[in-house]
């Protein structure tokens, strides 16, 4: 199995038994870590990386990553490594990391990742995600999410199940920023 046959499968992962409702390949962020596979669940502040290792030697030679040495400045509050069968023993995983093992019908999960970056300390994750919606809004995709008075595809301003969701002073700070730019681009479109 390739790197990228792996990582396509991360992601499906993420989005069905990961419970992300967003997860993406290989995101590219001005913070320092490329993770193979991102997600987000929508229950609370909940990030889940996956590393995916095609061969041994991309599994040794991570251990030199920065972000391996120093798991405290890393992204995720779930991290895993993926792989095909056998190629890593769970003994020679980072603390807390979990393995996900590959073949061609299933992914199984060989060990449960540990919690990374508990509370604030998550905030480089967030940071991911809001370089996902900021470039998403720039490209005026963000805007089909909308309300149709705002040029969207949706009757009301937010749906039912966002609406009991508790509320974050940088998240809502975060919403204010990409309101802007979509007003901004919505101006220059002349709409």
């Amino acid at each position: 199995m390739t790197h990228d046959e792996l990582v396509e499968r991360a992601v499906k992962w993420l989005k069905s038994t990961g419970r992300c409702g967003v997860a993406v390949p290989e995101l590219v962020t001005y913070c320092d870590e490329s993770p193979d596979a991102i997600g987000w669940r929508s229950e609370g502040q909940i990030c889940v990386l996956i590393e995916c290792k095609a061969s041994r030697s991309d599994f040794l030679s991570d251990k030199k990553k920065f972000f391996r040495k120093h798991p405290e400045e890393g992204v995720g509050n779930k991290r895993y490594f993926m792989t095909p069968p056998g190629l890593i023993d769970p003994k020679e995983l980072p603390e807390n990391w979990g393995l996900l093992e590959v073949n061609s019908k299933q992914v199984r999960k060989v060990r449960e990742s540990g919690d990374h970056c508990i509370g604030w300390e998550n905030y480089k994750s967030m940071r991911m995600m809001y370089s996902l919606l900021r470039r998403t809004a720039k490209r005026g995709d963000l805007v089909k999410c909308l309300a149709k008075k705002w040029g969207g595809d949706f009757d009301s301003e937010i749906t039912a199940p966002e609406k009991d969701l508790p509320r974050h002073k940088s998240i809502d700070h975060m919403a204010g920023s990409m309101t802007a730019d979509i007003l901004r681009a919505r101006d220059e479109k002349g709409q």
